[in-house]
């Protein structure tokens, strides 16, 4: 599974395992979550994902 992101300027396409800006790395990604790490303090986010249809 793929999840876009946008931070204004830049876009992404992400998978579990990517690093973005040397930041943040995408533990996992589910149905309605994405799971990221940031990686200088270890810290874990939920994210909501997903589109209402």
């Amino acid at each position: 599974m793929r999840v876009f992101l946008t931070n204004g300027r830049d876009n992404y396409v992400v998978r579990a395992g990517d690093t973005l800006e040397e930041v943040w790395q995408v533990k996992a990604i589910h149905s309605t979550e994405m799971i990221l790490l940031n990686l200088p303090t270890q810290t874990q986010i939920l994210v909501a994902i997903g589109a209402v249809l």
